[in-house]
């Protein structure tokens, strides 16, 4: 893809429904403020986060994810090997996954780990559309 997405797609795979209002109320809301600001503070386009997909259900979550095609996978606690196994993501996605106990997210480098914080998953996700 190469360059800024003006709308990052951001799916969420067994994270629970609270941690997902989470997501959609809040750290939606902090990334879009990020993201109207460059590097020196001067307001710029922003880069929209929109949330394609909530996967409750691990069944045919790989085809659902192939048709959807996201930039960003989040993978809650309860999503395990053989659903990662059956996903084929494009390339260019990325892949953060939460802790068992909802206090740490990974990725989306090998060793990247960072609190779980509606700022620093804010922060995470405009990393990743700068990258994309």
């Amino acid at each position: 893809m190469g360059g800024t997405v003006v709308e990052l797609r951001v799916a969420l795979v067994m994270v629970p429904p609270l941690l997902a209002d989470l997501i959609r109320h809040v750290v939606t809301v902090r990334f879009d403020e990020a993201s109207r600001l460059d590097d020196a503070g001067e307001k710029r386009l922003g880069v929209g986060l929109r949330i394609v997909a909530e996967i409750g259900d691990p069944g045919g979550v790989g085809e659902r994810l192939g048709m959807l095609a996201p930039h960003v996978v989040i993978y809650g606690p309860t999503a395990t090997g053989p659903i990662w196994a059956a996903v084929t993501l494009p390339r260019y996605a990325r892949v953060l996954t939460l802790s068992a106990d909802l206090t740490r997210i990974h990725g989306p480098g090998p060793g990247d780990s960072a609190p779980l914080t509606p700022d620093v998953l804010a922060d995470r996700l405009h990393d990743i559309s700068q990258t994309i």
